[in-house]
């Protein structure tokens, strides 16, 4: 978890929740930023591949409509064959139709709260590269998440879970801050995160022994690695970590309902 300060930043539970916040304060140091590689992840969509990992910040910022923050997001190489410009690997959405109302799914951390996908911003994908709808480049200031951003004022704000995904069932729901558990703006697939790529480590390995891993994952091959359990129906998930979760995601993998709200909805 990063951590910045900001003088008018990003978004909380809601109006009635945190009450009045604003306090008279001197303005906040605007060369505070968060910043973070955003790569592929997986298990997810496997229609939009990062070719090459992106970047994503925000930065606090004192500028009168800035709203207290600036959200960069700057992501190219995207891959998302039939739909690449001109078939050209890497160029996903061509010019005359780019693909639009992708979700960045925004998690933070504020006043004791921990909040995941509070709020969902939407971008398009236009020859490999993002854009968000708010103004068509790839930064935005803090005024674009809403009215909301004035309930913080010059305080820490942590910057938690990020990640990208494709368009929700109902993006409108997009437009509301902080998002209502089991809105139709986060619930498309994931296909990228801010992160990093760990690496391999050949002397470590579950050895044969499911305990070892998560209850979405078994253990595999010689050496053994943890991959995940695959599955058509939740009976299907008895393996994981020794036990089994008993839930079959839409993916084919089993999934926790402890770490993922939408798992048991997905089959």
């Amino acid at each position: 978890m990063n951590v910045m300060r900001i003088s008018r930043g990003v978004l909380g539970r809601s109006a009635a929740a945190l009450g009045a916040v604003m306090l008279l304060a001197p303005a906040a140091n605007a060369g505070l930023k968060y910043q973070s590689n955003v790569v592929q992840s997986g298990p997810g969509s496997a229609s939009f591949i990062l070719l090459k990992a992106g970047k994503l910040a925000f930065k606090a910022s004192s500028a009168p409509g800035k709203g207290g923050v600036e959200v960069q997001l700057s992501l190219s190489k995207i891959d998302c064959p039939p739909d690449n410009d001109n078939g050209v690997t890497g160029k996903c959405g061509p010019s005359a139709s780019p693909v639009t109302g992708h979700v960045l799914e925004l998690g933070i951390s504020f006043a004791g709260l921990d909040l995941d996908g509070v709020a969902g911003i939407e971008y398009d994908i236009t020859k490999g590269k993002t854009a968000f709808q708010f103004n068509g480049k790839n930064k935005i200031p803090g005024t674009a998440l809403g009215a909301l951003v004035s309930l913080v004022f010059d305080q820490p704000l942590g910057i938690g879970i990020v990640k990208l995904r494709e368009p929700g069932s109902n993006p409108t729901d997009c437009n509301t801050t902080p998002l209502a558990p089991g809105n139709g703006c986060t619930d498309g697939d994931a296909y990228a995160i801010a992160g990093i790529v760990v690496g391999n480590d050949p002397s470590v390995d579950c050895a044969g022994d499911d305990t070892q891993c998560s209850t979405t994952a078994v253990c595999s091959g010689n050496p053994g690695i943890c991959v995940p359990e695959q599955c058509t129906v939740d009976a299907d998930c008895d393996e994981g970590g020794g036990t089994g979760t008993g839930e079959c995601g839409g993916d084919g993998e089993c999934c926790d309902p402890d770490l993922d709200p939408g798992c048991a909805a997905e089959v």
